[in-house]
């Protein structure tokens, strides 16, 4: 990107949520290997084996990829701040820098604010977080804000401010 200010790219990393999908893994190839490898109907009421094959590469393929590929791509230039969800938004996100009152660096608590990480509506406005509690908090002209979560919040902050000057 042009007269980029600052880049920050953020994996989707939260270790417990990892945890919930290799369990979710563990099971889709159990039931896979124990219905379609040994022909051995699995549970009570065993789904088709269409089915499970449905269910074993959404969870254990699908699932897996989007969520290693998910994360947020922050870019400050001189024209402003630009922001993309991968894959979620198709298109970069974009505060133009004359649009922003002010910026700054805040400390929240996803879950609590704002029902837990991605794309999310709160009692603040819109939040786009990966991981963490640390971002920066943007109020724009028309007297909406956006929090943008960040792994490098201070300098996020700084590299916005610095285009406002």
């Amino acid at each position: 990107m042009d007269n980029e200010i600052f880049c920050e790219k953020q994996p989707f990393r939260i270790w417990w949520i990892w945890v919930i999908i290799l369990l979710l893994v563990g099971l889709g190839w159990w039931a896979f290997v124990q219905q379609i490898i040994l022909n051995i109907p699995w549970g009570n009421k065993p789904m088709s084996d269409t089915g499970t094959i449905i269910v074993w590469v959404s969870t254990s393929i699908v699932l897996p990829i989007f969520m290693l590929i998910l994360g947020l791509r922050t870019h400050v230039t001189q024209d402003g701040v630009y922001f993309k969800y991968f894959p979620l938004h198709l298109r970069k996100k974009s505060i133009p820098r004359e649009d922003i009152v002010k910026c700054e660096a805040i400390e929240f608590h996803p879950i609590r604010e704002y029902g837990g990480w991605g794309i999310r509506y709160g009692k603040s406005g819109w939040a786009y977080i990966v991981s963490g509690k640390k971002g920066v908090m943007i109020e724009k002209k028309n007297g909406k804000k956006v929090l943008i979560g960040s792994l490098k919040a201070d300098e996020l902050a700084n590299a916005i401010n610095s285009i406002l000057k």
